[in-house]
């Protein structure tokens, strides 16, 4: 570890935000959220249309859509199931997203009358699925972006099951996404919701697979990188709060900082705590 006031280049590759499927480490609610989105995809009833991945700022919602992408190409190629397509975000009107769908498929220009009417936008999002049975998975990164008359296209045009077009949509936990999913109201939009932040344990965890990541990927599985402290571990989880985001911004800089610092840092906040809870003395 250096003692510089400033973290390496080396560190801050290590711990740069990333939605990398390759760098993704398990934890209790990330699993959970992929097996309810799994769950869902295998559904054709009502409700198999629309699901809504909704999460806080800084939990991985990107990395759980790369994730969820990366799973149904590989089961789409092994059984031709359907085709996948993510969408970084959605803000803009059907004519310009069929537009665009078609150009990132390589599906050739959009039908002409998609350009001038939604719903003639949507029918042609809809011809770029195989049918019922072979699915386009449009997956929508910062959906809250959608405009609403997009949204009531999409909730009114849509089969309610068995549809060949299927929306993930990564939302914020906030009151933009709520009006979004009322708008989809129709088709009963799935929710599965990321809300934990990591357990102490989890971080942990976390920073040792980003520590071991380069030398994994060099070949050595074996190589192991240096255990952060459990001083380091126990303030990084403290000010981040578990957020993933948050960790990985603050990583660089506290795991390269010398450990007399962070003791020192962790015994004014014992005395902190200690006098805020300590009895105040009048003599009056």
């Amino acid at each position: 570890m250096t003692s510089s006031t400033q973290p390496s280049h080396e560190a801050l590759e290590l711990f740069r935000e990333t939605a990398d499927p390759a760098r993704y480490v398990p934890r209790e609610a990330t699993e959970q959220a992929l097996g309810a989105l799994e769950a869902w995809r295998r559904e054709e009833g009502v409700g198999s249309t629309v699901v809504a991945l909704v999460a806080a700022p800084g939990l991985g919602k990107t990395l759980l859509l790369r994730l969820f992408e990366e799973r149904l190409r590989r089961d789409g190629a092994a059984s031709e199931a359907g085709d996948v397509l993510y969408l970084p975000y959605a803000g803009l009107e059907l004519p310009d997203l069929c537009a665009w769908c078609y150009g990132l498929l390589g599906r050739g220009p959009a039908p002409a009358e998609s350009r001038d009417h939604p719903l003639a936008a949507l029918t042609g999002l809809v011809a770029l699925a195989g049918g019922p049975d072979r699915p386009l998975f449009l997956l929508v990164d910062d959906a809250d972006s959608m405009p609403l008359q997009t949204a009531r296209v999409l909730a009114q045009g849509l089969a309610r099951e068995r549809s060949g077009l299927r929306l993930v949509l990564a939302l914020g936990d906030d009151a933009r996404s709520s009006r979004l999913l009322a708008t989809l109201d129709l088709l009963h939009p799935r929710t599965v919701a990321l809300r934990s932040a990591m357990s102490l344990e989890e971080t942990r965890a976390f920073l040792a697979a980003r520590l071991r990541h380069p030398r994994a990927a060099s070949g050595d599985e074996a190589a192991e990188g240096p255990e952060p402290s459990p001083e380091r571990v126990e303030r990084l989880h403290r000010l981040s709060g578990g957020v993933p985001r948050r960790v990985q911004a603050l990583a660089a800089e506290l795991l390269e900082r010398p450990n007399e610092a962070i003791a020192a840092d962790l015994e004014r906040k014992r005395r902190r705590d200690a006098w805020l809870g300590s009895p105040i003395d009048d003599d009056l």
